[in-house]
């Protein structure tokens, strides 16, 4: 179903035997997910990281982020979805690097894609990476007597392509 959505719209939406989704007529993608409990939560709906499958993200519960912020957060996802295929390996990294500070092997994980991947990808466009490309850098490694190494590259490598 899809509504203009408002204050007072979101209000009057009640809990269903099942979740169901109140998309927003003006920013495409933007939703309220009503659960069975009464819970509302914004919601992105696109096809993030190229995937051909539309999927659900998690924008923030309904009372904590407002409709204009949920609203502001969606067109940037929607932006950003758009221009994602000319950025950058080493753009991208860099957002990434900036995300992952508060985890523990953010230090790690930063030393091993700059050491590995930014001498071959630094300036190549993200959506020109391939599955080939990905298996050179791994191999290469593998090469050099350290499987452990790009056994944790790989998973770094495939982690990172979900956050981004």
């Amino acid at each position: 179903m899809r509504k203009r959505l408002n204050e007072e719209a979101i209000d009057a939406l009640v809990a269903k035997r099942k979740r169901y989704l109140v998309y927003d007529s003006i920013v495409p993608g933007l939703a309220v997910r009503v659960s069975p409990k009464g819970k509302k939560t914004f919601v992105m709906v696109a096809r993030f990281n190229g995937n051909k499958h539309p999927t659900r993200r998690s924008l923030g519960v309904y009372g904590k982020l407002t409709l204009d912020r949920a609203r502001e957060t969606a067109q940037r996802v929607h932006r950003g979805s758009q221009s994602s295929s000319k950025d950058t390996f080493g753009e991208v990294a860099e957002r990434y690097f900036d995300h992952i500070q508060r985890l523990r092997r953010s230090h790690e994980v930063e030393r091993a894609l700059r050491r590995e991947l930014f001498p071959r990808w630094e300036h190549k466009a993200l959506s020109a990476i391939t599955k080939r490309d990905v298996i050179e850098a791994i191999d290469a490694l593998k090469a050099r007597g350290k499987p452990s190494a790009a056994h944790h590259l790989f998973a770094d490598i495939r982690w990172a392509s979900m956050r981004v």
